[in-house]
């Protein structure tokens, strides 16, 4: 759009037959004010892509068989992208940085910590506020470098809080996947009662996107 003259034309349009799915940051513009990147589904995969402003024409930026679930940072200068991807497990959430210039992925957080990571990146690439969490295990949030991912400093470890949840008896915890149609599975999780006997009834609590039982 033109702020002068209100003038507007059409610059990208996204369509998908059953959902398109668009958050906030799905859309990131380049210093040149020629390009923007872009998060779609259009390949199967929840992947980036590079559009020109010009002429609208998408090029796939991160290419494989994994979902970027959202742009982090971009440093133009050192030409890469951070982003927050599941290549591996769908549960799980980590850290990548992704080359500009050839779109090559090279994972940033250690595999020691696998679970649900989530990173505030700064400007310019060098840290980010590093928030972890598992299964069992209160949110640690710290300062990391990048990319060694080194802790410079631990602001939040909720040891204590750790130290009380150990205390409480609970059952096996588990991840489950369900096959809701052929080829379609779906993740979940499930809780068991400290007791359980597999021999007795127990009333389910269920919980699903959308409802709750």
């Amino acid at each position: 759009v033109d702020p002068k003259s209100g003038d507007c034309r059409l610059l990208f349009t996204e369509m998908d037959a059953a959902w398109v799915d668009v958050a906030a940051g799905d859309l990131v513009w380049r210093a040149d004010g020629e390009h923007f990147f872009w998060t779609s589904e259009r390949d199967g995969w929840r992947h980036l892509w590079s559009v020109s402003a010009k002429s609208g024409e998408a090029t796939l930026l991160t290419p494989g068989d994994y979902d970027v679930i959202e742009i982090a940072a971009l440093d133009e200068r050192g030409g890469r992208l951070y982003v927050i991807a599941s290549p591996d497990n769908a549960t799980q959430r980590s850290l990548h940085m992704v080359s500009l210039k050839d779109g090559k992925r090279r994972p940033l957080t250690p595999g020691s910590l696998a679970g649900w990571n989530e990173y505030q990146v700064s400007p310019g690439g060098q840290w980010a506020l590093h928030t972890r969490s598992t299964f069992d295990r209160a949110p640690r949030i710290a300062l990391v470098s990048l990319p060694g991912h080194a802790t410079l400093s631990t602001f939040v470890d909720n040891a204590a809080l750790n130290a009380e949840l150990s205390k409480l008896e609970r059952g096996e915890r588990r991840f489950i996947t369900a096959e809701v149609d052929p080829g379609v599975s779906l993740d979940g999780w499930m809780m068991l009662p400290p007791d359980f006997d597999e021999k007795k009834k127990y009333p389910v609590l269920t919980y699903v996107y959308g409802e709750n039982g």
